[in-house]
């Protein structure tokens, strides 16, 4: 398995806890926390001394990505069934929006 495969796997991997995270913390606590940790563990691969400290940084990282993404998803379910019409494809358009822009000004700063 390649390197680069390991936090996607990870995210996949972790998407039945993320279930459970919610219910216990609800979407509000469980996107706070897991956005948190994710944002704790940006530099861990960076970081890494070691190929084998290096992977467990990678699916950290990544199961950790997979709770926010599906704590997310809960909190914009919840937002969507307050709100007088449908907004979830716009919540996912404009999040993708925001990587875009995101990549594009890291692209320009190296």
């Amino acid at each position: 398995m390649a390197i680069a495969s390991f936090s996607p796997t990870a995210s996949i991997t972790a998407l039945p806890f993320a279930g459970w995270l919610v219910g216990r913390l609800g979407s509000h606590g469980a996107t706070r926390a897991a956005g948190l940790t994710l944002c704790l563990l940006l530099l861990a691969p960076v970081l890494a001394p070691s190929l084998t400290m290096l992977i467990l940084a990678l699916l950290l990282f990544g199961a950790v990505n997979g709770l926010v993404d599906a704590a997310m998803n809960a909190q914009g379910v919840l937002v969507e069934d307050r709100y007088p019409r449908p907004i979830f494809s716009s919540l996912h358009g404009l999040y993708s929006t925001g990587g875009l822009a995101g990549a594009s000004i890291a692209a320009l700063a190296v």
